[in-house]
Parts: structure tokens; C-alpha cells; sequence
């Protein structure tokens, strides 16, 4: 973990309401594991009293790269910085995805839960692993995330809510279809707390390993604070543990949904 200021390499929007910032912090970017995240200084006055949590989306020839959602104040000045400047942030930050030694393996991605899988495909595929991604959209527009990620997955398969492109329905609803006709050696998944609890579902009704991303409010970012505790079940006692620290990324087994 180091904190440093990174240069901006580039910034651009992606769709509505989504942008994608570049940049160049090779101290950090070498360190970096899917599933991990780093913690962002987003601009200056009460904006900056609490740092961003935003996951590694991508290592570009060295560079970092976040994928995020525009919505409030301190990631709007993010999505506003030019290129060539500085942008603080602390990282690696938690616990990662981990790879089977073969495959195939599923990604599931709601929205803008794709933003940790993109850097899980690339590894993936670099350690020659058949990759099947499942995404699913509320339409659409919301394909524009997709943007390169099909150099890293062997097929992509999307469902959108309204049945505007692809399957119309839910990503679970894919992975429902995917899983009986065949077992990938795991299923790692992002996306909204309901569509987790619904994967994980999947995968222990199948006998699928899973592992998912959770999304939580965090302070300090290191778990000092306890501020972003989830409930999980670890050697048969219920104990609460950290998000930011012993997650993001938890087996799906472990995680008590709805406690």
C-alpha cells in the first residue's frame, strides 16, 4: 500500500452518467490484483474529507485505469480532471479475486459492476482460462461499459431489462441458463447486493465455487475504523468483518445475506 499522486494520461466519459480515468502511477499500478481498489481524493473541501473507494478496472501498458459512475460531487471533479494532472490516491488496497489453476471460469457483471472483472478477464486469459462473461444492463446504453473487454473473454453474453439488446431479463438469469447446461470451475461476480445473493445462490445449489465483490461506505479504507463491516460465517461462527480489509472480494459461502 502507498499513497502517491498520480498523473492524469487521459479522462473521458463513457455513456451517460460513467467515466474512465488514466493514469500513471507505476508504484501502485505494479502491485495491483483484480479485485482490489484504491482509495481517491476527490477535489478539495468537504469532498476531500473522505476518500473514494474505486476499483482497479484495467493495467494499461503499466498505467492504472478506473471505471466509475458519476454520482455526487467528489466523483464529478474526478470525472473533470485534465490531462497532465494530479490526482491522490492510496493503494492497492484489500483482499483480491482468485484464479483457479484451469478452467472455464464465468464473470457476472450488473452494470457497473463490470469495473474489477475487466483486470480478472485480462489475468484470466493470460493464464490461458476459457472466459465467459455474463452482463447484464437496465437497456442498451448500457453496453457502452462493455468497451474492450471482448479481447479478454472467450464469449460475452448480455441481458437487458427492457430487451433491447440481447436476452431481455436479469444477468442471474443467464447464469441460471449457463449453469445447467454446464460447470465452470468458478463464478466471480459484481453487481448490486441483490444480484450477489442470487449468484451465490446459483453456485451453492450447483456445487460452483463463487466469489463476489461487495460494495460498502468506506473511511479509512485499511480497517481501522470498522466503519464497512459485512456479516460473514467463518468456521461456523457468525463474525462481522471488514469490507475494505478482509474483502472487498469474499467467497460466496461466507457472506450472510439479509442479516
Amino acid at each position: 500500500m502507498k499513497e502517491s499522486y498520480a498523473k492524469v494520461i487521459y479522462n473521458e466519459t463513457v455513456g451517460a452518467g460513467f467515466a474512465k480515468i488514466c493514469l500513471e502511477v507505476p508504484e501502485i499500478a505494479r502491485l495491483c490484483q483484480p479485485g482490489q481498489f484504491v482509495h481517491v481524493n476527490c477535489g478539495g473541501g468537504v469532498y476531500s474529507l473522505m476518500r473514494r473507494p474505486l476499483s482497479i478496472h484495467q493495467i494499461e501498458d503499466g498505467a492504472l485505469v478506473l471505471l466509475f459512475q458519476i454520482k455526487g460531487e467528489g466523483t464529478k471533479w474526478l470525472s473533470q480532471r485534465q490531462a497532465g494532472e494530479q490526482v491522490d490516491l492510496i493503494g492497492p488496497l484489500g483482499r483480491g479475486f482468485e484464479l483457479p489453476d484451469r478452467g472455464p471460469v464465468v464473470l457476472a457483471a450488473g452494470g457497473i459492476g463490470i469495473a474489477p472483472l475487466f483486470f480478472l478477464a485480462q489475468e484470466a486469459r493470460k493464464k490461458q482460462l476459457p472466459v465467459t462473461l455474463l452482463f447484464g444492463a437496465r437497456n442498451q446504453a448500457g453496453l457502452c461499459l462493455l468497451d474492450g473487454i471482448g479481447a479478454w473473454c472467450t464469449e460475452i453474453m448480455v441481458a437487458t431489462e427492457d430487451g433491447s439488446e440481447g436476452v431481455q431479463g436479469k444477468v442471474t438469469d443467464l447464469l441460471h441458463d449457463f449453469i445447467s447446461k454446464s460447470k465452470p470451475e468458478a463464478v466471480y461476480a459484481c453487481g448490486p447486493e441483490p444480484m450477489l445473493k442470487t449468484v451465490v445462490s446459483l453456485g451453492n445449489d450447483r456445487d460452483i465455487e463463487t466469489q463476489i465483490s461487495l460494495e460498502a461506505r468506506m473511511a479509512c479504507g485499511v480497517g481501522a475504523c470498522r466503519g464497512c463491516v459485512t456479516l460473514v460465517r467463518k468456521r461456523g461462527e457468525l463474525v462481522y468483518e471488514n469490507v475494505c480489509s478482509t474483502g472487498p472480494v469474499f467467497r460466496g459461502r461466507e457472506v450472510v445475506f439479509d442479516a
